[in-house]
């Protein structure tokens, strides 16, 4: 066996991975809550997707003496109010009711004993997703919300992807939300009467795309009490920030543009304002839409007292962080950003900390705030608007989303004890069929330092310093378990709870195909009419193989495979789409077919947009990957089944992982051959493949 340590990007960490199952556990206010290795797990959250979300809004606040949430009951299927027993770190339910809409999102503000909530549902089309205010009054004596008369009361008529809300020193209740390509803006004296929702009357604020957001905040901009809405326009590659003074009508409103250029923007943004001695300060945590592995990824944007923006780097496109969230230790004058990764489907939650004076992140992930074990797929990091404090401690509650299990992690900003633990954020585990691992990892210490070992593999059977991530190549076929443990040089005496530790089985055998001999040896190749397939010279890349269709009825051509599947399969190409069609179709890149040409699955590139999609079974996956025309991208989908009768599916566009999901509808047993090409006569079009390869 030859073994090689290398540094290498963190993301690029594996072929096929295989996660454990988890079993759903809906933890009860009378059962002790499962022991997380970092972070507390919670309860079941079925039938929503990831009620933590979405991105600008809050869902907790501390009030009383205690940290409360708008938390999804399961057994009810309800939104309620949650109390958090700090020394249990429990969350108990009150029957108190925000919305009745399981799958509805809300944002909390809380005012004192008012608390503050406006929620709504994601179809923008659907009249019974449409945006409900209610305010709820605080009762010391008996500790507990209920709701006020006359309440909740609709704002609109329709749903959006998300809708957030701040009250300005005149007791003017403001809510923002984007809808048909508009930054809308609607308020309210009372709560009761709402204003017709109107376009923000700033620049750029007309012509956002479907993806972008807004978000709202109270301020005190340059010694003047404000409001201010950021939005993003993808369209224009644009952050904005409108300011409202509370003294101007309620339509006179200053727009600046605080960031903008190529694919700068994307709908991710956490808006959260401070004021001191200085004066008033933002702060906002985005996702821009870069891709070049050193290009920052997520930015935190400060607005200083005098007018003036920063931006300061959180993490690059290497880090595949993504959904930050901001909180702000006024105590310690410390800004904090909570983000998940790897991108975009849920991993673990890690925190990174900066001067509040003088933003500058180190570079990394920062440590591991939320990870309830090594299946972890958190996501939807939800904090307070409010600032912390040693008082308040600091609370964030992000969705387990193969679990459908609340988790939050708890920091007393008043200890100065140091917990370490390392976790494994990437690497194989289960079957897998390259002899190539690399494992990247992580600690609850930003500081720490790792050492590494390969268990029973001879002279690299003891630990020795290792860094993330770490590369082991030429292994041999069989089992290998891979173990990191953490250690922090400036407290010795602080030692690791255990090593983490990964297992995986190295099996079957790859088959590659670079199309340089002009001809498909083991492919049954199938054309009709006037569709095509060629070989051509690739100064850069030797011969590829291109399928090619005008459309015309009767019309298509194929290259079929067979495979003798065990319990993976991961098919990898350069792939460029040279023509597509004029309509909102797609082009297919592999198809997944049984014994009698039955499509399984299939892996496309939607017309106009480039997007790539993943279609397993009836499951429908959007990857944040696109593919230009006429443009070469690595392209692998990976497929990995388990006992339970879950397929872990997995695609990555170039080094990036760009969806990963589990399916109950796609059997890998049925799977017989692999097809290339397009079996259609309904549009024209044009692909080339080069350097294939299938592991079965």
């Amino acid at each position: 066996m030859k073994v090689m340590k290398v540094n290498w990007h963190w993301w690029a960490v594996l072929v096929v991975v295989v996660v454990a199952v988890p079993v759903i556990l809906a933890l009860r206010p009378d059962i002790d809550p499962f022991s997380a290795e970092a972070g507390f797990a919670g309860e079941s959250f079925a039938p929503a997707a990831a009620p933590s979300g979405d991105k600008p809004q809050s869902k907790l606040w501390y009030h009383d003496g205690r940290w409360w949430g708008n938390l999804l009951d399961a057994d009810s299927a309800t939104v309620m109010i949650h109390e958090l027993d700090e020394k249990s770190q429990r969350w108990i339910r009150h029957d108190v009711v925000i919305d009745e809409r399981p799958r509805s999102h809300s944002d909390v503000l809380a005012m004192g004993d008012s608390l503050l909530v406006v929620s709504m549902g994601l179809d923008p089309s659907d009249a019974n997703h449409r945006a409900l205010f209610s305010r709820f009054s605080y009762d010391r004596d008996t500790q507990t919300y209920s709701r006020d008369p006359d309440f909740p009361v609709a704002i609109t008529f329709h749903g959006a992807e998300t809708i957030v809300l701040a009250q300005d020193t005149k007791d003017i209740i403001w809510v923002t939300y984007v809808h048909e390509g508009q930054v809308l803006i609607t308020s309210s004296a009372d709560g009761l009467e709402w204003a017709a929702p109107e376009l923000l009357p700033v620049d750029l604020a007309d012509n956002v795309s479907i993806d972008d957001i807004s978000s709202i905040v109270a301020f005190e901009d340059r010694g003047r009490d404000a409001v201010g809405v950021f939005f993003s326009n993808q369209n224009e590659g644009a952050f904005v920030f409108a300011v409202h003074l509370d003294r101007d009508p309620a339509d006179e409103w200053r727009g600046q543009t605080v960031l903008q250029g190529t694919k700068i923007a994307d709908d991710h943004i956490n808006l959260k304002s401070f004021t001191d001695s200085r004066g008033g300060h933002i702060f906002v945590a985005v996702k821009t839409s870069l891709s070049a592995p050193q290009d920052p990824l997520l930015l935190l944007l400060h607005r200083s007292p005098e007018g003036s923006w920063s931006t300061s780097t959180i993490g690059t496109v290497e880090n595949q962080q993504t959904r930050p969230a901001v909180v702000i230790d006024s105590e310690h004058r410390q800004v904090h950003v909570f983000a998940s990764a790897p991108c975009c489907s849920g991993g673990f939650i890690f925190r990174k900390s900066t001067s509040l004076d003088s933003p500058d992140f180190e570079p990394g992930l920062g440590e591991v705030f939320i990870a309830v074990d090594s299946g972890s797929r958190l996501n939807n990091v939800t904090t307070a608007k409010h600032p912390v404090d040693s008082t308040t401690g600091l609370v964030v509650v992000a969705s387990d989303v193969g679990r459908q299990q609340y988790a939050h992690g708890f920091l007393p900003l008043d200890s100065g004890s140091i917990d370490l633990d390392a976790f494994i954020i990437g690497g194989p585990s289960g079957l897998v069929t390259s002899t190539v691992a690399r494992f990247s990892f992580a600690a609850t210490s930003a500081a720490a330092t790792f050492e590494c070992r390969l268990v029973g593999e001879g002279a690299y059977d003891r630990f020795s310093p290792c860094q993330s991530p770490v590369t082991y190549s030429d292994l041999s076929s069989g089992e290998h378990r891979f173990e990191v443990r953490a250690l922090d040089p400036s407290h010795p005496d602080v030692i690791d709870s255990g090593p983490a530790s990964r297992r995986w089985h190295i099996v079957g055998q790859t088959f590659a195909d670079s199309f340089d001999e002009g001809l498909l040896p083991t492919w049954r190749v199938e054309s009709r009419g006037t569709a095509s397939l060629t070989f051509g010279d690739e100064p850069r890349r030797g011969q590829v193989a291109t399928f090619a269709s005008d459309g015309s009825p009767r019309t298509f051509v194929t290259s079929s495979l067979d495979l003798d599947l065990k319990n993976a399969l991961t098919v990898k190409s350069d792939v460029r789409v040279d023509r597509e069609g004029e309509g909102p179709g797609h082009v297919r890149i592999f198809t997944f077919v049984n014994l009698d040409g039955e499509k399984l699955g299939y892996l496309y590139r939607q017309n106009g947009s480039g997007r790539l999609w993943l279609q397993v079974g009836e499951t429908r996956l959007r990857t944040s990957g696109t593919l230009e025309v006429g443009q070469w991208g690595e392209v692998e989908a990976s497929f990995v089944g388990s006992p339970s009768g879950l397929t872990l599916v997995e695609v990555k566009y170039g080094e990036l992982s760009v969806v990963s999901e589990e399916v109950s509808d796609f059997d890998l047993d049925r799977i017989a051959a692999l097809e290339l090409g397009y079996r259609t006569t309904a549009q024209s079009y044009s692909i080339s493949l080069d350097e294939l390869s299938v592991g079965s």
